[in-house]
């Protein structure tokens, strides 16, 4: 068993050498997941205890539609769609979930709209441009380019200890068919598939990424027929100690403690019902794409995650 756990990540970091080798004009790796909230202010403030960082005042001045987390790998952006609902040409349904990197913008644009249905022009706001597209499965992503800048990552709060870590580890995307989705996004991505005749069944497939959070396409809400989504996962060392912390900080718990094996995880709901996963980790499990055959659910469930 250890033989095999150390031959697929070996296996994963060479293919994660290859895929860093590449020039693609749709990066597979997640700048940052998207969160909609209703009221800016006491959503950065609540997601700001979740993660024990400082909020960033200067980030609500002036009544912007968004603030951001600067996080290690991929951030988080909170968005209160304040602008987007004066535009008569959108429709709530154009949320994005997450946004992908893209090199050059206008050539993204032209190769996505080759392959997918996208929501209009290009937004260019000069340091940045994006524009919104849609999968099979009618999940709305972006594809975002940014100048080249240096990360500041946001300072914890130095008068709280906690055991979650301020990093998305995945991203879940719901789905209706694990295998099916595989195929469509890493031919976007223009990554190989990972196709193992005994595990096309899976519930959720691991895309693999050059950096950041994990890609999790997720069909178990779809087998289910549960009405909630799982938007991303942040990790912890120690499962019981994050369960306190959250406890403490007044965040209300969706789902109490799961254990499966060697993974325990549980998930916390936001006050526009976003939920949220906070999972021990083997340190190697995301690492390695493929199918698994995953549960999932509210509390006392299979596991969504292996």
């Amino acid at each position: 068993m250890t033989r095999d756990i150390t031959n697929n990540r070996n296996e994963s970091l060479r293919e994660g050498r290859v895929l860093l080798s590449r020039s693609l004009l749709i990066e597979n790796r997640i700048g940052s997941v998207f969160v909609h909230v209703s009221e800016l202010r006491s959503s950065a403030e609540w997601y700001a205890r979740l993660l024990n960082v400082e909020v960033q005042e200067q980030r609500l001045v002036g009544g912007g539609p968004v603030y951001w987390f600067e996080l290690e790998g991929t951030g988080i952006i909170l968005d209160s769609n304040r602008e987007n609902r004066l535009d008569p040409a959108w429709r709530e349904e154009m949320k994005p979930r997450f946004m992908f990197a893209a090199s050059d913008i206008d050539e993204a644009y032209a190769y996505t709209n080759r392959r997918a249905e996208v929501y209009g022009e290009t937004q260019d706001h000069g340091s940045m441009a994006y524009f919104t597209f849609r999968d099979p499965d009618g999940n709305a992503l972006m594809a975002c380019w940014t100048k080249e800048g240096q990360l500041t990552v946001d300072p914890t709060r130095g008068d709280v200890t906690s055991s979650i870590q301020p990093k998305v580890t995945g991203v879940f995307l719901d789905v209706k068919n694990a295998a099916e989705a595989a195929r469509w996004y890493t031919d976007l991505l223009g990554i190989p598939l990972q196709e193992e005749s005994d595990r096309t069944s899976g519930s959720v497939y691991r895309l693999p990424v050059i950096s950041g959070a994990v890609l999790l396409l997720d069909a178990n809400r779809s087998r289910s027929g549960e009405d909630y989504s799982i938007l991303f996962m942040l990790g912890t060392n120690d499962i019981e100690e994050a369960y306190t912390y959250v406890q403490q900080q007044g965040i209300d718990v969706f789902t109490g403690i799961e254990r499966h094996g060697e993974m325990a995880f549980f998930t916390v709901v936001d006050p526009d019902g976003n939920v949220i996963m906070i999972c021990e980790e083997r340190p190697w499990l995301f690492f390695t794409p493929g199918i698994e055959d995953m549960g999932g659910g509210r509390a006392n469930s299979n596991s969504p995650i292996p």
